[in-house]
């Protein structure tokens, strides 16, 4: 029998926040599965990351480079079409696109699923309420009126105890802003504070990164309650992938079921001058080309997987597509498939070793004031091309072995390096 696949994506979780959810690291990484330590967003937004998913493809193929859409995007063949096709029931439970309004299975990507609880608001932000948010089956709308995560934990779980091999893509919300603290986890982190890494000189930085304000120490005790906030709902989540876990161990599934956990992107808390003051929703804290943003957590607990290991090579969400497909025994139905094996990297690190990956931001609606930029991230360095800029404020080139902070750039004093990344930067955005 095929893997049974359970997907986890959650929403604007930051890499670095993946230690505060010690049962999901002990269950899922740890002794019991695979760390991906270098996972990369294409695009670090919301839509872009699940039509990452959807497709298998980057978003020079997909196409989709922001979050302003009321409807999902169309594609035939997409991924979980395809692992259906090999006889499994298909679920989506939570977060499907942003603002997603429609609540019907009329489109090729909603019937692609058998079972359907998507989020669904009139407003982009209305599917972030823990308490007062509308769930759709695909063709009833309701509100449960249970704290968000724990309805979405139950439903998750009714489908798993379904017929196998099952397919579920298990998405909350959890700890994208607006926050609810959790009934059960409302003092954790009371005291915990979190450091914000001030750059003090932007003098080598683009004009227009050196005019972002930094924050003021209101403005970072403002950050650091925030984080404090999001700590707490994703011990929620923490709670519910234990629940999954359990369930799984206890129906003797564990064996032929790979469970695979990441974020859509990340989340800035004021590096570089970037943060979201959220009684200002029109100003966001991602789509930039930092790690906060970009870099995401990443771990695979699945049979053949090594256990006890960290793999620190260049990996990102089209990795997971490929991955999937291959557990399932099912064949791409889409074109341009930018994705390799989780497992063939694991086991063949060596023949990785070199991997870059190509990112993008757009400045679509986000608030910023930042150009578009295309972005090379490899195992050691990341180049930053900014578009439309005189030579001065084209590029960054950190060395994030060196300064993972992001804060020298490199890109003038170290001119054949960047010439070099550019150069494989250039080769990947030309190819079909």
């Amino acid at each position: 029998m095929p893997d049974n696949i359970l997907l986890i994506m959650m929403d604007d979780m930051r890499y670095d926040e993946l230690r505060f959810m010690t049962k999901t690291m002990e269950l899922l990484g740890g002794r019991n599965g695979t760390e991906y330590t270098w996972c990369h967003a294409n695009v670090p937004l919301c839509s872009p990351s699940r039509a990452g998913i959807m497709t298998g493809q980057l978003s020079k193929h997909h196409t989709i480079v922001a979050n302003d859409m009321n409807t999902a995007p169309v594609y035939p063949g997409n991924t979980f079409t395809a692992i259906g096709m090999q006889g499994y029931r298909v679920g989506c439970v939570g977060k499907f696109f942003t603002a997603l309004a429609a609540n019907t299975l009329g489109n090729a990507d909603l019937a692609a699923f058998d079972y359907w609880r998507a989020l669904k608001g009139e407003t982009a932000y209305g599917i972030y309420d823990s308490v007062d948010y509308i769930i759709t089956d695909g063709t009833t709308d309701s509100s449960p009126n249970e704290y968000q995560d724990h309805y979405l934990t139950g439903e998750a779980i009714d489908f798993m105890r379904g017929a196998e091999p099952w397919c579920l893509w298990y998405c909350p919300t959890s700890p994208h802003w607006p926050w609810q603290d959790p009934p059960n986890h409302q003092t954790e982190y009371g005291y915990r504070d979190w450091t914000i890494p001030i750059e003090t000189d932007k003098s080598d930085q683009p004009t227009f990164i050196q005019s972002l304000p930094t924050p003021t120490y209101e403005q970072q005790r403002y950050i650091i309650d925030n984080e404090r906030h999001r700590m707490r709902e994703l011990q929620a989540a923490d709670d519910s992938i234990a629940a999954f876990v359990h369930l799984i161990e206890s129906t003797g599934q564990m064996d032929r079921t790979t469970i695979i956990f990441t974020s859509d992107n990340g989340n800035m808390i004021g590096e570089h001058g970037i943060f979201g003051l959220f009684a200002d929703s029109t100003v966001i804290n991602k789509n930039v080309p930092y790690e906060g943003a970009m870099h995401v957590p990443l771990l695979v607990r699945s049979p053949l997987f090594p256990v006890k290991t960290k793999v620190a090579i260049p990996t990102m969400h089209q990795d997971i597509v490929t991955t999937m497909l291959a557990r399932a025994g099912a064949n791409a139905q889409r074109p341009h498939q930018a994705g390799s094996s989780l497992l063939n990297i694991a086991v063949n690190q060596a023949a990785f070793a070199n991997r870059g990956l190509l990112g993008y931001r757009d400045n679509s609606g986000d608030g910023l004031n930042l150009p578009n930029a295309d972005i090379w991230t490899t195992a050691r360095y990341k180049l930053v091309r900014w578009q439309g800029q005189t030579a001065a404020n084209t590029y960054q080139l950190f060395d994030l072995l060196l300064d993972p902070n992001e804060n020298t750039n490199i890109a003038y004093t170290n001119v054949a390096l960047r010439t070099n990344l550019e150069e494989d930067m250039n080769t990947e955005l030309a190819a079909p």
